[in-house]
């Protein structure tokens, strides 16, 4: 069975058909940290099926091992048991952190931060830590700057250049306001040239 009230994966969204190795979840439950929060949900399949979980507890117990081991600093999560025909899923909700950047302690004692891009969790590199050790500069969005969003968030791993001319603006004017986007922290750049969008900013561009 496919559930439809449940969200598909995505920013703040990670379906798991069981509670994966620890390292991935803890990975996962930083990037959440990290952006806007985020819901794991135990019992669903990667196709959006619903397989369920037997031992909730067990499941939970187990995260708030991995939170409480792997996790610096520790984040609230709030569990949620949910039952769709007879078949129960676990929602472990995580909220966004006060304290950023939440750090994962490795099996190898390796400390790295991580961060959410769309529906997958991934390394942040240094300029994208620098953005989380300080507050998020206020930024009035204007149509310019929406364009340019909406472009980040529709091209794959596009460009400055791609971005201005999706958007319809010239690389003098986009730049700057690229700039601006990235310093609220709705948008981060990787190897210095690609560009994605951030939690923050699909909740920008959503409304919310």
């Amino acid at each position: 069975m496919i559930e439809r009230s449940f969200r598909a994966e995505g920013p703040e969204v990670e379906w798991k058909v069981s509670l994966p190795q620890r390292d991935r979840i803890a990975n996962t439950i930083a990037a959440f940290a990290n952006g806007c929060g985020g819901s794991v949900l135990v019992g669903i399949r990667d196709d959006g099926r619903i397989k369920g979980i037997s031992n909730p507890p067990a499941v939970r117990s187990e995260l708030e091992r991995v939170n409480r081991e792997r996790i610096v600093p520790s984040v609230p999560i709030h569990y949620i048991v949910r039952e769709v025909e007879g078949r129960r899923v676990l929602e472990a909700r995580v909220q966004r952190a006060l304290q950023r950047p939440v750090m994962v302690h490795g099996p190898d004692g390796d400390v790295r931060v991580y961060v959410r891009e769309h529906a997958s969790s991934r390394p942040a590199n240094e300029d994208e830590i620098r953005l989380l050790r300080r507050r998020p500069e206020r930024v009035r969005i204007d149509a310019r700057m929406r364009r340019l969003l909406d472009a980040v968030c529709r091209l794959d791993r596009p460009t400055i250049a791609d971005v201005a001319k999706a958007a319809r603006l010239g690389l003098r004017t986009a730049r700057p306001l690229l700039l601006n986007l990235r310093r609220a922290g709705l948008i981060g750049q990787k190897d210095g040239r690609r560009l994605w969008i951030t939690p923050s900013g699909y909740r920008v561009l959503e409304g919310l």
